[in-house]
């Protein structure tokens, strides 16, 4: 890692960059000036407000939801503070300078952006969502190779390999995506016996030609996505490496999501997520207040993307996880990379 590189996670740039434009978003929408004109409002009167003056569509769940996860983000930012079930202006504003963009994060602030620009146009009913289609591939591609991604991707398949059994793990890549876990996991267990499965075809090619080995990887396949079983036969696979992906899973398909990769995993493997969640409230999880800050201007970002679903409750997820059946061995990086394991 580069000293740029291990600067940018010591200060925090990435979160910093996309608090900023997600209040630039909230600013240019017109939902600051009203919030500043309120005073102090309960999160109905906040939605009806916005209703009524911002002709913003409520009724639609996902629009309550991105308003509902901006509004947490301003408490974060302590541009608000609540008490009771009420929202008051808070007389310490928090002051951001502008950050410069390092190199490294160029792809990554590139995404955001064009999440930021189509968040707005979202906001005034103009659904023009990123798709995973050709027409975005490179700026998916440049996205998920980001250097945040790929320093969490490290630990995480670092974690993954104590206590390995064998050096040639049948090993299960869940929505392969543009192929960065393929690579890591090839550079890092050269040995792994490695599928990819993924809800479209359209990376295939990219994940290829970045596997340092495409020769020894069994098959990328397409399936049809959260809902449906995973094609595989019972207890196939020592590791599955779920990344970047939990936040596209339906609230109602994700207890079948992880129960079909629990059975899928053989007895004694282990389960890697690279995720980013919601701010638990009782900061057990996420204790960095930019990274509370950053996962949330993240999820209300991101939901500029097709069929975005936000980022779940760490202790609902331990929960949940706990109740099929894994053992929580370890969560690291403020809830982001997390391992599991069936007994």
């Amino acid at each position: 890692m580069s000293i740029n590189t291990l600067n940018i996670f010591r200060n925090f740039t990435a979160q910093k960059l996309i608090t900023l434009m997600a209040l630039k978003v909230a600013d240019n929408a017109g939902v600051i000036s009203l919030l500043n004109s309120m005073g102090v409002f309960t999160i109905n009167e906040y939605l009806e407000e916005i209703r009524k003056h911002l002709k913003i569509n409520i009724k639609l769940p996902e629009i309550r939801r991105h308003l509902i996860v901006l509004l947490d983000l301003m408490v974060e930012c302590e541009l608000l503070y609540k008490k009771q079930g009420q929202y008051y202006l808070s007389l310490n504003k928090a002051a951001y300078t502008k950050e410069s963009v390092p190199l490294e994060l160029s792809g990554y602030v590139d995404f955001f952006k064009l999440c930021a620009e189509r968040m707005e146009y979202i906001l005034r009913g103009s659904p023009v969502y990123i798709k995973f289609s050709k027409e975005y591939l490179n700026v998916w591609d440049r996205y998920l190779c980001n250097p945040v991604f790929n320093f969490a991707r490290d630990i995480m398949i670092k974690a993954l390999s104590i206590g390995l059994k064998t050096e040639r793990p049948d090993t299960l890549i869940l929505c392969y995506g543009t192929g960065q876990d393929i690579y890591m996991v090839q550079s890092f267990l050269p040995g792994s016996r490695i599928t990819g499965i993924d809800f479209t075809d359209i990376f295939t090619d990219v994940a290829l030609q970045r596997a340092p080995y495409p020769e020894k990887i069994r098959e990328l396949i397409r399936w049809e996505g959260f809902g449906a079983a995973l094609p595989f036969k019972d207890r196939s696979f020592d590791l599955v490496i779920f990344s970047c992906a939990d936040p596209y899973i339906p609230a109602e398909s994700r207890e079948f999501v992880y129960k079909d990769i629990f059975r899928v995993l053989k007895s004694g493997g282990s389960l890697g997520i690279l995720t980013w969640m919601y701010p638990d409230k009782g900061y057990r999880y996420i204790v960095q207040k930019w990274t509370r800050r950053g996962n949330l201007a993240h999820d209300f970002l991101e939901s500029a993307c097709y069929n975005w679903q936000g980022f779940y409750d760490p202790c609902f997820t331990v929960d949940l996880l706990r109740k099929i059946g894994f053992r929580i061995n370890t969560i690291m990086l403020d809830a982001s990379v997390w391992r599991v394991d069936r007994p």
